[in-house]
């Protein structure tokens, strides 16, 4: 007899399904575009996903119900993006703190790296990971250093935009981006998946494992 194989989850339908459980007016458009792009577009990656998140979720209330949301996901890459995306917005860094110990080590790392929260923080060492409280009172320098390894991971996550072949260039893809970092990032995702022989080589952007986790012995 066959063996029955249970179909895995796919994180962009994941994520997409929850997201529409949401009671705001853009979240099913978000969810949809998440899911599938816009209507006879390219699928999108998180860079375009980042870009859109920005355009749709305009008020600080909205991010906030949707913080929620992807907390329960437990999708790290969102989550980080998140914070990132909202690190200059003290109301919605207040809630994400409040709900810190939430977070897996690597995240609140993360968070207690950023600047914009650093007077906040103190208020909720206690119930932060050893690991987070660690570097947060190790000072500054090590904050800052923490902070380099996080905007990297940003900077890889939204390197590309939209799924395009691996025979497109990175700059001519829909959207090209921008930024020297991110371009630097795309020409060595580039190489490494044209040595794997990836025949899809923006989803990793999409695709790609979690990030790891120091306390897990990760990077």
């Amino acid at each position: 007899m066959a063996t029955r194989r249970t179909p895995l989850p796919v994180p962009r339908d994941t994520l997409s399904a929850r997201i529409e459980t949401l009671g705001l007016p853009q979240a099913k458009g978000y969810a949809d575009f998440i899911r599938t792009g816009d209507p006879d577009g390219p699928i999108p990656c998180w860079g375009a996903l980042a870009e859109r998140f920005q355009q749709d979720f305009a008020k600080s209330d909205d991010r906030k119900a949707l913080w929620n949301v992807l907390v329960e996901a437990e999708d790290r890459r969102p989550l980080l993006l998140f914070l990132d995306a909202n690190k200059d917005r003290p109301d919605v860094m207040a809630q994400v703190l409040a709900d810190a110990h939430r977070l897996p080590p690597v995240l609140q790392r993360a968070l207690v790296s950023l600047d914009e929260v650093a007077d906040l923080v103190p208020d909720h060492l206690d119930a932060l990971d050893p690991a987070a409280r660690q570097l947060f009172e190790a000072g500054p320098d090590a904050r800052k250093r923490e902070k380099e390894q996080v905007e990297v991971r940003i900077a890889t996550l939204t390197a590309f935009r939209y799924f395009v072949p691996d025979k497109t260039d990175p700059a001519n893809e829909p959207g090209a981006m921008k930024s020297t970092a991110a371009k630097s990032t795309a020409v060595n995702l580039a190489t490494e998946a044209a040595t794997l022989g990836t025949p899809a080589l923006a989803e990793v952007a999409v695709t790609a494992p979690t990030l790891p986790d120091p306390t897990e012995g990760g990077g």
